[in-house]
């Protein structure tokens, strides 16, 4: 499929009020433009929480039905990370469903140490590619944004779109503002970023700023400021694959391992 059209949905989550949130998320999606990809914050059903005990596994049970509800519903793909209790160890887990039934699953390999993050969560320790109506998709949460070999294109197997959920907060959104675009040219990939807006149960505000960007690392779509809307763009798979024969840049790229 050349053209790959993306809603991103941005909104105030309700602190610990898995019904409340999904209700939000019901409501935002009835009158969004019909889309091949659905993208959601950061733990999107109880906002960025280092209680996961509170819920278990029953944040990640409900809000897997709710994205396969909606999926089925919008005949979309949907994505987006959940509390998840695996083994007797914790997770900010991303999920990737699909309108065929398909599921795939990322753990947060980056875990946010100003928040304590890495002392409730456990972090994952694999990369994912996910192959759907012909584009590669590399999916991954907030932090890792940061990083950017965590990210980079590797020569056996270059992905296309490049997404991040989050809950990143507005004292911060420059390097928010600034990063997605960055990692859009260095990979010469389309690059996603979905964040929450509001406050959170301790206070920090959050602005949004969600956003796509070209592979040139021009905006192809920005959300307002504080507002819960859902933002949508059209991604080209031919002005990709042009771009990157024309301009080469990959094929000079250093290339960066994980040790």
């Amino acid at each position: 499929m050349n053209e790959l059209r993306i809603n991103l949905l941005q909104y105030d989550i309700l602190w610990h009020d898995v019904e409340g949130n999904h209700a939000k998320i019901q409501k935002l999606c009835e009158d969004m433009p019909q889309c091949h990809l659905l993208i959601l914050p950061e733990m999107f059903n109880t906002g960025f929480s280092m209680e996961p005990h509170l819920f278990g596994n029953t944040a990640a049970e409900q809000g897997i039905e709710l994205m396969r509800q909606l999926s089925e519903t919008y005949q979309t793909s949907v994505v987006g990370s959940l509390i998840t209790l695996d083994s007797g160890k914790y997770f900010n887990r991303l999920y990737f469903i699909t309108p065929e039934g398909d599921e795939y699953s990322y753990d947060k390999k980056h875990l946010f140490s100003l928040a304590g993050e890495e002392k409730v969560y456990t972090p994952g320790k694999e990369r994912i590619l996910v192959e759907y109506l012909g584009w590669k998709i590399c999916p991954l949460i907030c932090y890792d944004l940061r990083f950017p070999v965590w990210s980079r294109q590797r020569p056996e197997e270059y992905y296309d779109l490049l997404l991040y959920v989050a809950n990143w907060p507005q004292r911060r959104s420059h390097a928010w503002r600034s990063l997605l675009p960055a990692r859009a040219i260095e990979n010469m990939a389309y690059v996603a970023g979905v964040n929450r807006i509001g406050y959170d149960a301790k206070g920090v505000y959050h602005s949004g700023d969600s956003a796509v960007f070209d592979v040139l690392g021009q905006s192809l779509a920005t959300a307002s400021e504080g507002r819960e809307e859902v933002i949508s763009a059209n991604l080209s798979k031919s002005n990709l694959s042009e771009l990157r024969e024309s301009l080469g840049f990959l094929r000079d790229a250093d290339r960066f391992e994980l040790h």
